[in-house]
């Protein structure tokens, strides 16, 4: 019996390989793709909460007003069934102050989602401080979008209208009734709200997987919430307008942009150019857009411009003096003849006999 025969084998330990560089990056793509997906998913979410909250706010504001009705006028109760639906439907789609209730309950869920870290973070975060020139340029980037918008809706009108519809005419048909507290929303609520909302709280949520796509993602979310072909497209463009402003400058730019967009070009222009008799109006807003795209890109290029030219004089004038140190092309050709001119005497001079005295 040879010795150590009864022993038993030493167990072999599994040698775990390193993996490829190829097998972890697919391993990381697959770690950043399920992060992504659940991070849009969540910000989806809140945003059809968001879509949720407005529409039970509206919702309880119209039966609110249809109850009140029907208490302050008994009498319609005895009317034709066609009559009281009319009245009651009337009353329900002029009951716009829900939407005012919606913006502290959809501060709320924000708030609650985000905690305390929201206020400090993305209301008081120091960031860039705006300049006048990219101020002019943001908006002129808004009445661009106004513009391209336009022209988009005439052509989907001509296309719609081969079939016998209007795109716009369907939009302005879905519109809430005019009042002042649709008007205080409009141009105060919904600026506030959904900068909160969506410049704050959804792209917030995507910066860490790039400054860029959260911009865009949250422009995309920001333009398919207003659920139509009209305001999509200028609803994403105006995203990522605000988006820009958001990230460099801070929310409240971008609350003012919204701002100046539903205020001044929205509500204040249409009003004016509604007061034009005839064409006259069109023709205004037409004009204005063009010479306010013009202007505000001029007013904003013109100091990019002026700095581009300092700085390319500012290398111009380093690069010559290096030519200048190493280089005889740059020396004036008086001084260099008086240069070969003194070498020479010298050079003669050199080679006299030297006198003693």
């Amino acid at each position: 019996m040879e010795p150590f025969d009864d022993m038993q084998p030493t167990p072999v330990l599994p040698c775990f390989m390193p993996l490829e560089p190829e097998v972890l990056a697919a391993q990381e793509r697959m770690r950043v793709t399920a992060a992504v997906r659940s991070r849009t998913n969540k910000v989806t979410a809140l945003s059809f909460l968001y879509i949720a909250i407005l529409t039970a706010c509206v919702s309880a504001a119209g039966v609110v007003s249809m109850l009140l009705t029907i208490l302050l006028d008994p009498t319609i109760l005895r009317l034709g069934s066609e009559v009281l639906t009319s009245r009651l439907m009337e009353a329900f789609t002029q009951a716009t102050f829900g939407y005012l209730l919606a913006v502290p309950a959809i501060f709320l869920m924000v708030f609650i989602w985000k905690k305390k870290a929201f206020i400090r973070n993305v209301l008081f975060a120091a960031r860039q401080r705006m300049t006048p020139g990219v101020l002019l340029f943001l908006i002129s980037l808004l009445f661009l979008a106004q513009a391209v918008t336009d022209v988009y809706v005439r052509g989907l009108d001509w296309l719609l209208g081969l079939l016998g519809t209007s795109a716009s005419g369907a939009m302005a048909e879905s519109q809430p009734e005019s009042s002042v507290s649709m008007l205080l929303y409009t141009c105060i609520g919904a600026p506030f709200i959904e900068e909160v909302l969506f410049r704050g709280a959804v792209m917030r949520s995507l910066q860490n997987f790039g400054r860029r796509f959260a911009v865009v993602a949250s422009a995309l979310i920001f333009g398919l919430i207003h659920g139509n072909l009209v305001q999509t497209p200028f609803a994403f463009i105006t995203g990522l307008v605000l988006g820009y402003a958001a990230m460099e400058y801070g929310i409240w730019w971008s609350i003012a942009l919204h701002f100046f967009n539903n205020a001044v070009i929205a509500e204040l222009f249409e009003w004016l150019f509604g007061l034009l008799p005839g064409n006259w109006g069109g023709i205004a807003s037409y004009a204005l857009w063009s010479r306010s795209c013009c202007a505000s890109f001029c007013a904003s290029a013109l100091p990019r411009c002026c700095a581009r030219r300092k700085r390319r004089r500012e290398r111009t004038e380093v690069s010559s003096a290096h030519r200048c140190s190493g280089s005889w092309s740059v020396i004036p050709p008086s001084r260099l003849l008086r240069f070969f001119c003194c070498t020479a005497y010298n050079e003669v001079n050199s080679a006299a006999p030297k006198r003693s005295v």
